[in-house]
C-alpha cells in the first residue's frame, strides 16, 4: 500500500489557504466595476444669451488626468452671520459706526460701511464679506512701491488679515494658489498676467477638506479671495464663510475623455475677459469661436442645491468676440458627475 505523504498534504493546504486569503483581500479593496452615479442635478447660472457655444476642444486625451470617482461636499452647521459676529469683524476693521442697512430682494439685508480708505459690505444672508479699497486700482497700483516681496510674505499679510481681522482658524484654512493680475493699458480693469509682470497678487483660500479648490460662479473668486499691492497694501477681500464642507461618505463616477469630449458643447459660459464682460450684453453671434486649451478640477458653491456642492470641469482658453481686436481670455464650467449636464 502506498504511504500518504502527509507533509505535502498540509503544505498544499497551506498554499490554498494563503491563496484564498489573497483573493479575498483584493476583492474587498476593489472599487465597484458599476458605482451608483449622482442623481442631483447642478444649476450653474447661464448668463449668456447663445444656446450653442461654438467650442473647440484642443485637449489632449494624454492630458486629461482625472480620478475616476469624486465624492461631493457637504454645507454642514451653516450659521448665519448674527449681529454680534457682523459687528466683531466691522471693528476689527475699524469701522465703529452703524452702518447703511438696505434690503434687496435677493440678497435680503445688505450692511454697508464706509470709511476713508476702505469700505465693508456683508450680507448676513448668504455670509459674504467684501472689504474694498475707496481708490481706484490703477491710482493705487501707480503709488505702490515694489518691497520685493516674496510669495512667502504675502501668505503671512495674508493669514494674519484672515486669523486677526476675520476671525477665521489657520488651521481650517487650505491655500488654493496665486492669481496674478495687471491693469489693462487704456481700461480701469484687470486682466490676468504671470507673477513676474504682475502688478496685483490675489491669494485663493478655501475652507474645504479635498484637494480640488472651491470656486465661485465668477472663476477669478474661490471661496476667500484676498488682493495685495506690491507694497503688501490691501486691494479687496471676498470671502463667504460661516459652514464646515466635508466629503461625503459615497464617491460617484467622474465623465471619462469619451464622455468629457461629447458633452464639452453643454459648457456655460461664465467668464470672457477675465470677467471683464458683461454676459448678458452679448448676443448669441458675438461670440464667434472658444478654444479649449485647459480643464481642472474644481467645486463650485451653488445656493441652489441644500448645501450639495459638486465637482465642475474649469475649462479655460481664448475666446474670439466681436469688438475685440485679438481673442480674449474665456473661462467655462462643465458639470464633472457622470450622468449630469446643465439643465
Amino acid at each position: 500500500m502506498q504511504k500518504i505523504n502527509f507533509r505535502l498534504i498540509i503544505l498544499g493546504l497551506v498554499i490554498v489557504s494563503i491563496l484564498s486569503i489573497i483573493f479575498i483581500f483584493f476583492n474587498a479593496q476593489k472599487t465597484p466595476s458599476n458605482p451608483e452615479k449622482f442623481q442631483q442635478s447642478l444649476n450653474i447660472p447661464n448668463y449668456f444669451q447663445g444656446t450653442t457655444l461654438p467650442i473647440k476642444n484642443d485637449i489632449k486625451s494624454s492630458e486629461f488626468n482625472y480620478p475616476t470617482t469624486l465624492p461631493y461636499l457637504q454645507q454642514n452647521n451653516l450659521t448665519i452671520f448674527n449681529d454680534t459676529t457682523i459687528t466683531n469683524i466691522a471693528s476689527n476693521l475699524g469701522f465703529t459706526d452703524q452702518p447703511q442697512i438696505f434690503d434687496d430682494a435677493q440678497k435680503g439685508r445688505v450692511l454697508i460701511w464706509s470709511g476713508d480708505k476702505y469700505s465693508l459690505t456683508v450680507t448676513p444672508k448668504d455670509n459674504i464679506i467684501q472689504f474694498s479699497s475707496n481708490s481706484t486700482a490703477r491710482i493705487l497700483v501707480q503709488n505702490a512701491i515694489d518691497k520685493q516681496l516674496s510669495d512667502s510674505d504675502f501668505t503671512t499679510l495674508a493669514e494674519i488679515f484672515l486669523t486677526n481681522k476675520i476671525n477665521l482658524n489657520k488651521s481650517d484654512l487650505k491655500f488654493a494658489g496665486f492669481t496674478y493680475y495687471k491693469i489693462q493699458n487704456g481700461v480701469e480693469y484687470l486682466a490676468k498676467t504671470d507673477k513676474d509682470s504682475s502688478q496685483i497678487i490675489q491669494l485663493n483660500y478655501s475652507e474645504s477638506p479635498s484637494k480640488y479648490p472651491v470656486l465661485t460662479t465668477n472663476p477669478e473668486q474661490s471661496q476667500i479671495s484676498i488682493q495685495f499691492l506690491k507694497d503688501g497694501s490691501m486691494l479687496t477681500f471676498t470671502a463667504n464663510l460661516g459652514y464646515q464642507l466635508d466629503e461625503s461618505a459615497n464617491q460617484y463616477p467622474i465623465k471619462n475623455w469619451s464622455q468629457f469630449s461629447s458633452e464639452i458643447k453643454n459648457s456655460v459660459l461664465v467668464s470672457l475677459n477675465d470677467n471683464n464682460v458683461n454676459l448678458p450684453d452679448l448676443k448669441a453671434s458675438d461670440v464667434q469661436s472658444i478654444d479649449i486649451n485647459k480643464a481642472s478640477l474644481v467645486y463650485l458653491l451653488d445656493f441652489s442645491n441644500q448645501g450639495v456642492i459638486q465637482p465642475v470641469f474649469l475649462l479655460e482658453g481664448q475666446a474670439v468676440v466681436v469688438g475685440f481686436s485679438s481673442p480674449v481670455n474665456a473661462s467655462l464650467y462643465l458639470p464633472a458627475f457622470e450622468g449630469f449636464n446643465q439643465p
